[in-house]
């Protein structure tokens, strides 16, 4: 069955933007490549930046996860800013609506080890309780 990976991250900063558009450009060059993947778009929604796949299965998303530009974007993730990742089994490709609202409720949040938590603004901001699973870089 499709595999659905949705993914939003807030860029810690304007000083930040450049290299999170070269991380971003790149990956997603690298997810249309991909083999197994179905669909690979991008979109800025109430200011945070996400990417919407579709892989023919888990496994397949999950050797795109691990090589290429993706990994080194996720190297550089904690550095550039925080996010979510919510990632789902379904017969067909969901629209951006239905998914960002599965991301809002279900998103799991990423969050420097090293840190006690987000600050103030970022849990204020709207965006997912942390909790479940960890979203960490193998």
């Amino acid at each position: 069955m499709p595999y659905v990976s949705i993914t939003g991250m807030r860029v810690r900063s304007v000083w930040r933007l450049p290299r999170f558009a070269f991380h971003a450009v790149h990956s997603m060059s690298q997810a249309r490549r991909a083999e197994g993947n179905l669909f690979a778009d991008a979109r800025k929604i109430d200011g945070v930046h996400h990417t919407l796949t579709v892989w023919t299965d888990r496994t397949a998303m999950l050797a795109y996860l691990r090589v290429g530009a993706h990994r080194r974007a996720m190297k550089a993730f904690l550095m550039l800013g925080t996010g979510y990742a919510f990632g789902f089994e379904a017969a067909i490709r969901p629209d951006w609506t239905a998914v960002h609202a599965l991301w809002l409720a279900e998103g799991v949040r990423r969050v420097d080890p090293r840190s006690q938590g987000a600050p103030d603004e970022e849990r204020a901001s709207g965006l997912p309780p942390q909790g479940g699973r960890p979203f960490v870089t193998p």
